[in-house]
């Protein structure tokens, strides 16, 4: 009995967590520095912020050669400068407006 308790304990711990985690990400953005909303995510649409500008990175998904490693809605500056330094020119074309 003893050990089911510490199961269900365990698995309750684990089960708020992911929930919690999921909360955080889905609720996380911030403004950009043009003024606009910062990073949303809108049915299939993937925007995303990069030091302060909002792009939209929805057909990049399918095609970028490291992989869909975008977390649409929130702020993937820290993602794209470890990869990418600060070369900004790579995703010049789909900054929005």
């Amino acid at each position: 009995m003893n050990k089911i308790l510490k199961a269900l304990a365990i698995l309750s711990l684990v089960s708020f967590f992911i929930l919690f985690m999921g909360l955080a990400v889905a609720t996380r953005g911030g403004s950009s520095t043009n003024g606009s909303q910062g990073s949303t995510s809108a049915g299939s649409t993937c925007i995303v912020t990069v030091n302060g500008y909002s792009y939209d990175v929805t057909k990049l998904q399918n095609t970028h050669s490291g992989g869909n490693v975008f977390v649409c809605g929130t702020d993937n500056t820290s993602i794209f400068v470890s990869q990418h330094g600060t070369d900004y020119k790579l995703i010049t074309k789909y900054k929005l407006p």
